[in-house]
């Protein structure tokens, strides 16, 4: 009974190594244990496991970009941490639309492409707007100086 309660509890520190570690649901379950085969934990370990034994069960940048169930989403996107810079203890930038990242057959609808277009296209145009309109309204390409003897009084006699 101890033996199995101290593996309970060495796993579940592993949830929160993890972002949405919980919160992943396959076919109405929610999995235990997203680096193991069986939902439960325990037993073999996916592929998502042997990579997030491999980072020494750390959330590394790398480890993040990794697509370990090789189903063309990284492991970041699948948790909710597309950009890879969720740290323990904080809330990941997407906490729904997960999917499992040792788990092929589960994927997320969410993209890394639709988060960067939508933070792009607002500083894009924020940027556009500020510089155009200031530019508009301190210059409007006349210097005043109409005989370009550089006193703008008209004449040329450059006093």
């Amino acid at each position: 009974l101890l033996l199995c309660m101290g593996g309970a509890d060495g796993f579940s520190s592993y949830v929160s190594h993890l972002p949405n570690g919980d919160k992943v649901v396959v076919n109405g379950q929610t999995i235990a244990a997203l680096g193991h085969v069986a939902a439960a934990g325990g037993g073999s370990r996916n592929a998502f496991g042997s990579s997030f034994e491999s980072a020494d069960e750390v959330w590394t940048t790398a480890f993040c970009q990794a697509d370990s169930d090789g189903d063309g989403a990284s492991n970041g996107l699948e948790l909710g941490d597309p950009d890879c810079t969720w740290t323990v203890g904080s809330t990941p930038k997407r906490t729904t639309d997960l999917s499992h990242p040792g788990l092929a057959s589960s994927v997320t609808t969410a993209s890394a492409s639709d988060a960067d277009s939508t933070t792009d296209s607002t500083a894009d145009s924020t940027a556009d707007s500020s510089t155009d309109s200031t530019a508009d309204s301190t210059s409007d390409g006349d210097d005043g100086d109409d005989d370009g003897d550089g006193d703008n009084d008209g004449d040329d006699d450059g006093d």
